[in-house]
């Protein structure tokens, strides 16, 4: 009998370190000390980083072999995926499709407003989780640009794919006043976009995107740019933005968007939201999680939402979502209204949340996911 037990005690003790050395994570996981995501693992990558699959190719490999014929490169590129694996490649982009004519990083030159437009109309996708701490003081210039549509030399907008496959962008730093305007001949002060935000004007699509704690700092105002959000200005007429979300878990001292407003005004018509200020298009599937959308220091110049500041596209709002329970008090002040969207407790929205079946739930690990294992029939399905 004694042996018995003694095997028996064995046999779950094997059971319990296989379990605890997944391979999906393959360090010891004890419990209460499961990562946030699932991203870390030893089977084969999502997206191929070689050259077995023709149809992606990395951002390094397509700048510095895409030419300088606008056509050629939408001939040869239009159809494949273009991988962002580094950060490095996340900002060099940025530069390469930023109005400015100095500004370029080592090594390139400034591109055409014609093949400027080309990049904006390609496919991109994220290779892997990116953390954009490591760029320092290189910010991400928000993507698009427009000044007046009078002619078309005016603006640039985004009219491709940005799939992010599930992954996250870390610590985004977006790029200050300096990167959005010029002095036009009159010494006139002019801004390259109204909203402040990582894409500013979309009419493509951005997906299956993650934003943890991106950070948006404007130093000085401007009369003609008073609009933030985190992922997106303005979704307009024929953008999509779908399968999104921007986490914010930093300290209320720094958690939300900073934006400069003029000092002292009784009234202002400053606002700002957590994914896409203003909505023509689709928007759908999303959730935001922060204490704050602007800092709680710039917070009383604003009106906020959680979500989605001007929703005039797709009506239906139960599938954009906010965590209602972390959602600081100061942000519905002097507001007559409820938020946009769907507020949940930080329990519901980590566990059955109305965001559906389309995320992956893991309330030990956080909020709903974009990567995960199906569960059927009481089994995990790799």
């Amino acid at each position: 009998m004694k042996k018995k037990i003694i095997a028996c005690a064995l046999t779950i003790l094997i059971a319990l370190t296989c379990y605890m050395l997944s391979p999906i994570n393959d360090k010891m996981l004890l419990p209460g000390t499961w990562e946030r995501r699932l991203s870390e693992h030893n089977f084969e990558e999502i997206i191929p980083k070689d050259d077995s699959d023709p149809l992606y190719v990395s951002y390094s490999e397509f700048r510095s072999e895409m030419g300088t014929e606008p056509n050629q490169v939408l001939s040869q590129y239009g159809s494949k995926f273009i991988r962002f694996d580094t950060a490095d490649e996340l900002y060099r982009f940025s530069v390469d499709v930023c109005f400015l004519p100095d500004v370029v990083y080592p090594g390139s030159e400034k591109l055409t407003k014609a093949m400027i437009d080309v990049l904006l109309s390609l496919n991109y996708v994220l290779g892997c989780d990116i953390d954009y701490s490591v760029m320092k003081s290189k910010a991400f210039i928000p993507v698009g640009f427009s000044f007046g549509f009078e002619t078309a030399a005016d603006y640039s907008i985004f009219t491709g794919t940005f799939d992010g496959r599930g992954f996250e962008i870390k610590n985004l730093y977006v790029a200050d006043y300096p990167f959005l305007h010029f002095i036009d001949e009159n010494d006139e002060h002019i801004v390259t976009t109204n909203y402040y935000a990582m894409f500013t004007y979309n009419r493509g699509t951005i997906k299956n995107l993650g934003l943890v704690n991106p950070t948006l700092e404007l130093t000085e105002e401007h009369p003609d740019l008073e609009k933030a959000s985190n992922l997106v200005g303005y979704n307009m007429a024929g953008g999509t933005v779908e399968h999104v979300y921007v986490i914010d878990d930093r300290s209320e001292n720094y958690a939300g968007i900073r934006m400069s407003a003029p000092f002292g005004q009784t009234t202002s018509s400053y606002s700002a939201a957590g994914i896409v200020h203003t909505n023509e298009g689709e928007l759908r599937d999303a959730y935001y999680v922060s204490r704050y959308v602007v800092n709680r220091s710039y917070i009383n110049n604003f009106s906020v939402e959680p979500i989605v500041m001007v929703n005039e596209g797709y009506e239906e709002e139960d599938d954009l979502v906010y965590d209602s329970e972390l959602y600081a008090a100061e942000n519905k002040s002097g507001k007559t209204t409820p938020p946009i969207g769907v507020g949940e407790t930080t329990f519901i929205l980590k566990n059955s949340s109305s965001l559906g079946d389309d995320w992956y739930y893991y309330p030990a690990d956080g909020y709903p996911s974009l990567q995960g294992l199906r569960y059927v029939d009481g089994k995990y399905l790799i």
